[in-house]
């Protein structure tokens, strides 16, 4: 038996069991041709409709406190982040910064970035500035119980901001 198969999205495949993945919302009309031993072929046909998948977006709840995991602020610092509409402001541990990002998925890019300009201990400045890399290299979130994360750095050395939802 020979079995092949239209998605009606440009791509088909063979196999009596396949995957395949839509990558656009839309209707379809998937068909399957079945050719038996002696060459004799039977179709059948089937619509779908792909919906697009909500987006998470990281903005409930809206403000998020101090970094933990992977990266910890320096004893006696504290760093914020909030998100409201497509602008993320926070403290950086010394200055506050402001920037847009935007979701696609779980992608996040963060630019923009633009911070105060005080003078803090040598310390505290190169965490913040450490900290603000990050940020402005970040590819990937998730929001789970309370806590966002933020993965930046790069696929292959990634560095997560876990943040805790701040009390109201």
């Amino acid at each position: 038996m020979r079995y092949t198969w239209d998605f009606s999205d440009g791509s088909g495949a063979n196999g009596m069991v396949i995957d395949h993945t839509f990558h656009q919302p839309g209707t379809y009309t998937v068909m399957l041709y079945v050719q038996d031993a002696n060459g004799l072929v039977g179709s059948t046909s089937q619509p779908i409709q792909i919906v697009a998948a909500a987006t998470p977006v990281p903005t409930q709840p809206p403000h998020y406190t101090t970094p933990t995991g992977c990266w910890r602020p320096l004893t006696g610092t504290s760093i914020t982040l909030a998100f409201q509409a497509e602008e993320l402001t926070g403290f950086a541990g010394c200055n506050t910064y402001t920037g847009a990002y935007t979701t696609d998925g779980a992608d996040l890019h963060i630019s923009n970035l633009q911070v105060t300009q005080q003078a803090c201990a040598p310390e505290t400045m190169a965490q913040e500035q450490l900290y603000l890399a990050g940020l402005a290299n970040a590819f990937r979130f998730s929001i789970a119980d309370h806590q966002l994360t933020i993965v930046t750095g790069s696929p292959s050395l990634p560095v997560l901001l876990t943040y805790n939802a701040a009390p109201n």
